[in-house]
């Protein structure tokens, strides 16, 4: 968080008003594969305050089977191929998707 003040300086040098703007930085999310494991994949992902991996269980016809898992650590292991999605909900509200497909 940065916080900036601006003065207006009259002819004189006095200071005559006074503001101040405080902004919040957000960082923008990571990922990192943290290893393949024999029991599957290690994903870590970070820069959110939540975490949530959705990941198709099975598809019947036209309908998805879907599984989600939700955290605030952002550590997921998947154990079977795709397609899932993780999506990171930032300090400000924002969210952020990222879908594999295999």
């Amino acid at each position: 968080m940065f916080t900036y003040f601006v003065s207006q300086v009259n002819q004189n040098g006095c200071e005559s008003q006074r503001a101040s703007l405080t902004i919040a930085v957000n960082l923008l999310p990571t990922s990192s594969f943290t290893s393949n494991t024999p029991e599957g994949l290690v994903v870590q992902v970070g820069g959110g305050v939540s975490y949530e991996l959705v990941k198709r269980i099975e598809r019947i016809n036209e309908y998805e089977i879907r599984q989600a898992e939700a955290n605030q650590t952002g550590y997921f292991l998947i154990t079977q191929t795709g397609p899932y999605s993780i999506t990171v909900l930032g300090v400000n509200g924002c969210r952020a998707t990222v879908t594999v497909l295999k």
